[in-house]
């Protein structure tokens, strides 16, 4: 029987290349590197992401499950978990100890991130004896530092880069919550550009540079400049 014109393009779509499953590393592998640059750009917004971050600045989280749910609650619960006391019913609050050893075994063992010690792999039975070598050799992921930068000038004659670079992870992500606190605090929502200012909202700018003074002891700027395609320098 003759087929359609219809029937012949369905069933050439069916069996095309395009419609064939990723294979399941190459699936792990993009997950892996979508991961890492999550924990780079401090884009923490699941439990596995949080997770990954902790398991990168707080070595200490690799080896013990009990250390990485203290880390997780007190980083990224403060408003439940202090860090000290903690009444029952703030159980029902926290993220469960369960979710958070199941991201951890998922970037450890299928993702191999941030690894546990050895003896602490072979207490949990996910290192095998073949990789045992391996994983001797291997480099752990750097400790990673954040940097934003912008541009001023793209329509003028020169150009100059900005950029502040925060050293201490840790320190980078509370200092983030405080910026995000700040900006609550004062109802202002708007990005802070030199040229808008005036004398309506010259207070909230100097208020910002003097919040921004108190945390230098954490923050590096730096700025570079092109002036008629001739590069400057770092200052």
């Amino acid at each position: 029987m003759k087929k359609n014109k219809e029937e012949s393009i369905q069933l050439e779509l069916d069996f095309s290349k395009k419609n064939k499953p990723k294979s399941q590393e190459k699936r792990i592998s993009e997950e892996r590197d979508n991961l890492l640059k999550k924990v780079s750009a401090f884009q923490l917004d699941t439990i596995q992401e949080r997770v990954a971050w902790l398991l990168n600045n707080f070595p200490e989280t690799r080896n013990s499950d009990i250390t990485l749910q203290i880390k997780y609650w007190s980083h990224f619960e403060p408003d439940v978990f202090n860090g000290s006391l903690l009444d029952v019913n703030d159980l029902y609050k926290l993220t469960r100890l369960t979710s958070i050893v199941r991201a951890r075994a998922t970037i450890q063992n299928t993702y191999k991130l941030f690894l546990a010690d050895e003896a602490i792999r072979e207490y949990r039975g996910v290192l095998q004896k073949e990789e045992k070598e391996k994983v001797k050799q291997e480099n752990l992921f750097p400790k990673t530092y954040a940097v934003y930068a912008d541009e001023s000038g793209k329509n003028e004659p020169f150009l100059i880069i900005g950029s502040v670079w925060c050293l201490n992870p840790s320190e980078a992500f509370k200092i983030t919550r405080q910026i995000l606190g700040f900006m609550d605090e004062n109802d202002f929502h708007e990005e802070f550009h030199l040229s808008d200012i005036d004398k309506l909202n010259l207070g909230i700018y100097m208020k910002f540079a003097d919040f921004i003074k108190e945390k230098n002891a954490f923050l590096s700027f730096k700025d570079y400049y092109i002036l008629e395609g001739f590069r400057g320098a770092w200052f």
